[in-house]
């Protein structure tokens, strides 16, 4: 499998030129070029990013290819994320996502102790998919690879409600009984871009796997 079986979708504000102009290359750099849906954001929050969403994934299964990934617009890519990515539409889940926010209050929720102890330690991971072990601690969309008919499913929450993106995925997830999986280390890593967003409370919300493989 390859690029030409993998339809890329990018949902942005129409504001965040700069984060788009930093992510968008990279994607392409792999082959990748993304089809970007602007939403005004006015004011950016859930109703607005579940309508961009809806028309990302409705341009993407309107492709017929057979898988989707799914973007945010404030990601940096791992080098070798074509040939991963390769590998992670061969583990055999419908939904894979490349990246999670990690925090500590939901890690082993995410991972299962053993894994998320292998991310805490810093060390260098085998690179492979794991099942998730609780869809509903599954929260950010920043990149999630999901086959047409995961999709599709995906479109009917999304349709259905006005709750952010990510929770979105969620619901149809579960409603589908679907086998989600997580790559890890993750291959892509958010830069938090606050742009139109308020001050983040918790702190910047990114990845503690990216960039650990073995060499």
């Amino acid at each position: 499998m390859s690029a030409s079986h993998v339809t890329t979708v990018m949902i942005s504000c129409a504001a965040r030129t700069v984060a788009r102009s930093i992510t968008i290359p990279q994607f392409e750099a792999h082959g990748l070029t993304p089809h970007v849906i602007l939403s005004p954001c006015d004011p950016p929050g859930p109703p607005q990013n579940n309508a961009a969403g809806y028309e990302a994934l409705i341009f993407a299964t309107n492709t017929n290819r057979e898988w989707v990934l799914f973007l945010e617009d404030d990601i940096d890519v791992c080098p070798n994320f074509s040939p991963a990515l390769t590998e992670v539409m061969r583990a055999g889940f419908p939904v894979v996502y490349l990246y999670l926010n990690d925090r500590a209050d939901r890690g082993e929720r995410q991972y299962g102790k053993d894994v998320w102890a292998e991310i805490l330690s810093g060390r260098p991971m085998n690179p492979r998919v794991i099942p998730a072990q609780n869809i509903g601690q599954l929260y950010g969309s920043q990149a999630v690879l999901m086959t047409c008919d995961a999709a599709r499913a995906a479109l009917r929450t999304l349709g259905a409600a006005r709750s952010a993106t990510d929770t979105s995925f969620i619901y149809a997830w579960r409603a589908a009984r679907y086998r989600v999986g997580i790559r890890v280390p993750h291959l892509v890593q958010h830069r938090h871009d606050r742009t139109l967003r308020k001050p983040e409370v918790r702190g910047p919300k990114r990845s503690m796997s990216y960039g650990r493989s073995y060499p």
